[in-house]
C-alpha cells in the first residue's frame, strides 16, 4: 500500500513543478510582453523625436544652403577683386571681378601659390602697377589680410583688389592743372609785381635823358630809378627765399633797433604819407638774421600800409615773455577774418589786385627757420583791423 502511493505523489510533486514552471514562465512572458511595449513607445517618441530633428536639421542646410547663395552672388556681384588662399597659400577663389582686373582666367590662378601679377610685389594698400597679357598698363590697390578662427590660428589670407587706373590718371591731371594754376598765378603775380617798377625806370629814364635836365631833377630821376630797381630786386629776393630759403646767420640784435629799421625801410618804400603812426617798443636783446628778420618786419609794416590804401593808423609793439620777443602789428583796415589764417599764409594767396600773396608767406618761413612762429589774430586788433603777430625765442 505505501509502496503503491509513492509514484503517485511523485507524480503529483512533478505536475506541482511543471504548473509552477509555467506560472513562472507566463509571468517573464508578461513582463518581457510590458517591456517591449515600453520600449515600442520609446522607438515611437524616439522616432518622432527624430523626425522633428531631421526637419530641423533639413530646415538648417535649406538656409546654409540659401546662406551660401547669397554670398556667392555677393562675392560675384563685388566690383572689388577678392583672391582667397588657404592655410597652405593656395588660391583656392576667386571672383568675377578679379579675373576682369587681373585680366586672365580662373583656371590660371585657382591652386597656384605664386604672387598676384602685379610689378611691386603686392604692396599693401598702395597703388601697384599691373601690366596684362594683353599689354593694358592697370594701376591696382591691394589690401591682404590674414583670416582666422576663434583660437586665432591661421586659417588662410584674403585679397582684395581695387582697379584705381581711372583715379590714377584723374590725380595726375588734377596736379598737372593744379601745377600750371600755381604756374600761372606766380607768372602773373610776378609779372605785375616787376612791371610796375620796371614802367617807372623805363619813365625816369626817359626823363633822364631828355636834354636840358636841371642837375637837381636828374638827382630825383636817379633816385626814382634806384628805388625801382630795389623793388625788382626785393621781389625777386622773396620769391628765391621763398623757393628756397637759407638758414638765419645769428647775430646780436634789439628788438627796438630792428622794428626801428624795419620802419624806416616801409617810410621809405611806402605811399604812407597819411599814416597815423603809434609805437610801443620793449627794447629787449636777442639773437637772430638781422636781413631775414629785418625784411619779415617790413612785409608785416608794409601789409597793413597797403590794406588801408596809404591811409589810416597802424600801431605796431614790441614786448618779450619769459621766453620770447613779440613783434605785432595792428592796423584799421578791413582785417583778415573773412578767410581762416591758414589761407593767408598760402602762397599766392592775396586779396588785392596789386599784391603778390608772398608777403605773410615769406614771414611764416623766416619765423619756422628762426624757431619762432607767425599768429594772425581772429580777433580784431586795438585800432579796429587785423593784428599780426610774430613770435621769436630769445633763446
Amino acid at each position: 500500500m505505501t509502496t503503491s502511493s509513492q509514484p503517485m505523489e511523485t507524480l503529483q510533486a512533478g505536475s506541482d513543478d511543471l504548473l509552477a514552471g509555467l506560472h513562472r514562465f507566463q509571468g517573464v512572458l508578461g513582463a518581457l510582453q510590458i517591456t517591449h511595449e515600453r520600449l515600442e513607445q520609446r522607438a515611437k517618441r524616439m522616432e518622432a523625436e527624430l523626425e522633428v530633428s531631421n526637419q530641423q536639421l533639413a530646415a538648417k542646410v535649406a538656409e546654409l544652403d540659401r546662406t551660401n547663395q547669397f554670398l556667392e552672388a555677393i562675392l560675384s556681384s563685388l566690383p572689388s577683386g577678392v583672391v582667397v588662399r588657404n592655410a597652405e597659400d593656395q588660391i583656392v577663389r576667386v571672383n568675377a571681378a578679379c579675373l576682369s582686373i587681373l585680366d586672365c582666367s580662373a583656371s590660371e590662378l585657382l591652386g597656384s601659390t605664386d604672387h598676384l601679377p602685379l610689378l611691386e610685389h603686392e604692396q599693401n594698400d598702395a597703388w601697384n602697377e599691373l601690366i596684362t597679357a594683353q599689354g593694358v598698363r592697370k594701376i591696382v590697390v591691394l589690401n591682404q589680410s590674414a583670416v582666422q578662427d576663434s583660437k586665432g590660428q591661421d586659417l588662410g589670407s584674403v585679397q582684395i583688389l581695387s582697379d584705381q587706373t581711372a583715379l590714377a590718371s584723374a590725380t595726375a591731371q588734377v596736379h598737372q592743372q593744379s601745377k600750371m594754376a600755381a604756374l600761372g598765378t606766380m607768372a602773373g603775380g610776378i609779372a605785375h609785381e616787376i612791371r610796375n617798377p620796371m614802367n617807372a625806370v623805363r619813365g625816369f629814364a626817359g626823363l633822364l635823358a631828355r636834354p636840358g635836365v636841371s642837375p637837381e631833377a636828374q638827382r630825383r630821376y636817379a633816385s626814382a630809378i634806384e628805388r625801382g630797381v630795389i623793388e625788382v630786386e626785393s621781389t625777386i629776393h622773396g620769391l628765391l627765399n621763398l623757393a628756397n630759403p637759407s638758414g638765419p646767420e645769428h647775430e646780436s640784435l634789439s628788438s627796438q633797433g630792428l622794428l626801428t629799421s624795419a620802419l624806416d625801410l616801409v617810410q621809405a618804400h611806402e605811399s604812407c604819407a597819411d599814416i597815423a603812426w603809434t609805437t610801443d617798443i620793449e627794447d629787449q636783446p636777442f639773437a637772430g638774421d638781422r636781413v631775414q628778420l629785418r625784411q619779415a618786419l617790413r612785409n608785416l609794416i608794409a601789409n597793413a600800409v597797403q590794406a588801408q590804401h596809404g591811409q589810416g593808423a597802424i600801431h605796431v609793439v614790441a614786448r618779450s615773455t619769459d621766453d620770447a620777443v613779440v613783434f605785432e602789428v595792428h592796423d584799421a583796415g578791413p582785417g583778415l577774418a573773412s578767410q581762416p589764417a591758414e589761407r593767408w599764409i598760402d602762397p599766392f594767396y592775396t586779396t588785392r589786385a596789386e599784391g603778390m600773396g608772398l608777403g605773410l608767406s615769406l614771414v611764416d618761413r623766416i619765423a619756422r627757420l628762426h624757431g619762432g612762429s607767425l599768429q594772425i589774430s581772429p580777433t580784431p586788433s586795438v585800432l579796429g583791423g587785423a593784428c599780426v603777430r610774430l613770435s621769436l625765442p630769445l633763446s
